[in-house]
Parts: structure tokens; C-alpha cells; sequence
């Protein structure tokens, strides 16, 4: 408290950024990153973060650690957005950005789209109990006085909370993410393209499509899989390569795989960061999402 007080002194702007996983592995993460080193550079604003864990850029930020309950599982999204209002009480001061879905904030960026729609209209499953905590804890966030104003980061996002929530158009703003263009250019394509192709015993020839994403079951890495084998009937004599970034079912795809007959084209790279060095070894991308309330793995690739 003390050394927001002297933040107050100086005559600058307090600004918190809240998530929950600050420039780690995600779309969602690297878009507040971004936000948080540019923020913080501008001599009106001091900015903190409020997560459960993080990265340190370049920028100066102060970072709050907000502690997480994960056992049992719905305690995760109570617990977080329970400790994130306790700080935001006793800094009252302070202008809230949530990223994640708390009870109270000034801006909130909507990355997805309303929790119920999600399980229920999209995944099609019934609401557990870990669901139903997120969407309480969503719907106190979204009807709480102090939000001024909702940033989807899309049409589609602010379409359906316009459906579910009713909120006065008025107070939504579509946000559109971008990307930092200083994370590619400083990058020889070359020597990525070694480096990566190198690491999985990928020839200088192979025409790798390259599959980043961190649901295989939202983005159809099925559907990459099915027209890799297809093109190969097509065209066999063409080295065809497909590398698999990200977190997903393995064992399910690896199956797959093995199923189409391309069980040794297929290679699964886990997670892996940077992420910029694996755009520039591919010479395809392929996300056929079904379900993307914006691709940030495509404008990367872009």
C-alpha cells in the first residue's frame, strides 16, 4: 500500500492488469504481455499485474502474486477471482483491466465467449460443477456496476454477449488483438528453418504444414490429418510433413495418424516457446478451427 501511495504522489495513473497466466503459453497471455510491456513504458500510467504466475519482460511492472485453490477443480476460478477482489479492495484507487473473468473490474477484454454458450452450445456437454463456478463468477463480473465498459476481441464475442447478458451496446467496444511485428523481424528464416527442422529430423526438402493450437478437438487438427492423407494419395511423390504444436490429446491423434497411414509424416512437438522460429521453418499453415473467437495463431502466421 505504501508504495502505491508514493505511485499516487508522482501524479500517475495506477493500472492493474489481471489474468491469471501472465505472458505464458496462450493467445490470451501473450495479448496482455504485449499490453503490459507498452503500457508501462508510458510515463502517465504505472501498471501491476495481478496472476497466479508469470514472465518478466523489459518494462517496468510490479507483479502481484494471487494465489490459486486448483484441488477440487472448481475451487480454481472462485479462489482466483475471491484473492484478485480482495486486492482490488484494499486499492480502490487503482484502474482494473481483467483479462479473466473476476467480480469486479473497469475494463474487461473478452476473449472467449459466455461460459454457459460454451459448454452448452458449442462443446454440447452438461454443466459441471467447475462450469458453473466459472459462469457465477463471470455473470457477477459482467453485471457489476463499476464495469464501464466490455472489449470483445470480436464481432462474434460481442454478438453473443449482447445475447446473454442484454448489457447496453453502448458500453461493449470491439478490441481487436495484434501482434508484436518486432517478434519476426529480427529473425533469419533461414536459420530458423535449420534450427526447427533440425530438432525433428526434418530434411531441407520436406513441406512441412505446420498445426499450432491448444485444443486439437476445436481447431480439427483431425481434418489437417485427414487432408494430409488425402493429398498424399493424390500426390505421393511429394514429401509431405505435418508438425504438431501444442497441447492436446496424443495418444487420440497419434491413433489417428497410424490410421491414415501417415503415423511417421506426423510429429508432435508438445508445447513449444518461442513460437516465432516454427512459422518461419514451415511453408504451410493449416487451423480449420470451427470455434475461434479470434485466431491469434493465424495472424501470427500471417
Amino acid at each position: 500500500m505504501e508504495s502505491l501511495k508514493k505511485v499516487h504522489k508522482k501524479g500517475k495513473i495506477p493500472i492493474a492488469l489481471v489474468v491469471p497466466k501472465y505472458g505464458l503459453m496462450g493467445g490470451a497471455e501473450s495479448v496482455v504481455f504485449e499490453m503490459g510491456e507498452r503500457l508501462a513504458r508510458m510515463e502517465s500510467l504505472t501498471v501491476h499485474v495481478l496472476a497466479h504466475r508469470w514472465k518478466t519482460g523489459n518494462a517496468p511492472i510490479w507483479f502481484h502474486k494471487i494465489p490459486v485453490v486448483k484441488f477440487p477443480r472448481f475451487l480454481e476460478p472462485l479462489s482466483f477471482a475471491h484473492f484478485v477482489d480482495r486486492w482490488i479492495r484494499r486499492h480502490p484507487d487503482v484502474l482494473v483491466h481483467s483479462h479473466e473473468r473476476i467480480h469486479q473490474m473497469d475494463l474487461f477484454t473478452f476473449h472467449g465467449i459466455p461460459h454457459r454458450t460454451w459448454i452448452r452450445e458449442v462443446r454440447k456437454k452438461r454443466m459441471s460443477l467447475f462450469d458453473r463456478a466459472t459462469a457465477w463468477v463471470e455473470k457477477r463480473g459482467m453485471v457489476n456496476p463499476r464495469l464501464a465498459n466490455i472489449l470483445p476481441v470480436s464481432s462474434l464475442v460481442k454478438e453473443e454477449v449482447l445475447r446473454c447478458y442484454g448489457i447496453p451496446e453502448s458500453r461493449i467496444r470491439i478490441m481487436h488483438p495484434g501482434i508484436a511485428l518486432e517478434r519476426f523481424t529480427g529473425l533469419d528464416r533461414q536459420a530458423c528453418r535449420k534450427q526447427v527442422r533440425a530438432r525433428y529430423d526434418l530434411a531441407s526438402s520436406d513441406v512441412v504444414i505446420l498445426f499450432l493450437g491448444m485444443n486439437f478437438e476445436i481447431k480439427r487438427l483431425d481434418l489437417v490429418m485427414k487432408g494430409m492423407a488425402h493429398a498424399l494419395k493424390r500426390s505421393p511423390e511429394i514429401p509431405w510433413k505435418l508438425l504438431v504444436a501444442g497441447k492436446g490429446n496424443l495418444r487420440k491423434y497419434r491413433f489417428l495418424a497410424k490410421e491414415l497411414g501417415i503415423g511417421d509424416r506426423v510429429i508432435f512437438a508438445g508445447p513449444v516457446t518461442p513460437v516465432e522460429p516454427y512459422y518461419l521453418a514451415a511453408d504451410l499453415f493449416a487451423m480449420p478451427s470451427w470455434m475461434d473467437t479470434f485466431g491469434m495463431a493465424v495472424l501470427e502466421a500471417m
